[in-house]
This record gives structure tokens, sequence and C-alpha cells, in this order.
């Protein structure tokens, strides 16, 4: 009733699964920080980082 349990994955760790339980205020907290306010882009989205476009890009930059 008062805490959030949710999985994980732990990129430090060898991308290791984990499980963490905090209260649903924190949670809350933490899930209000992702959230993009009206008019703002994601900007991972755009530009050579675009799912799109993200490894041909990167394989251009690598070539030198």
């Amino acid at each position: 009733d008062t805490h959030v349990t949710f999985k994980w994955c732990n990129r430090k760790d060898n991308y290791k699964s984990e499980t963490q339980t905090i209260t649903g205020v924190d949670f809350l907290k933490r899930f209000v920080e992702h959230i993009v306010p009206p008019h703002f882009r994601r900007i991972r989205h755009l530009g050579f980082l675009s799912t799109r476009k993200k490894f041909k890009c990167l394989e251009l930059l690598h070539k030198d």
C-alpha cells in the first residue's frame, strides 16, 4: 500500500537485473523526472543519435 517494487537493469554491474523497493512518494519523484514539459523534445530522438541513424553515423565517426 505504501511501497513500490520494481525491476531495473544495473549497467554498472554487467547489466545485472535488480529489484528495488522504495516508498510510493520516492517512486513518483523519480518517475516525474522523466516527463518532458510541453513543447520540449527529447534530444536523444533527434540528430545523429536517433535510433534510425545511430549505428551508421557512429561507424562514420569512428572510421578515422
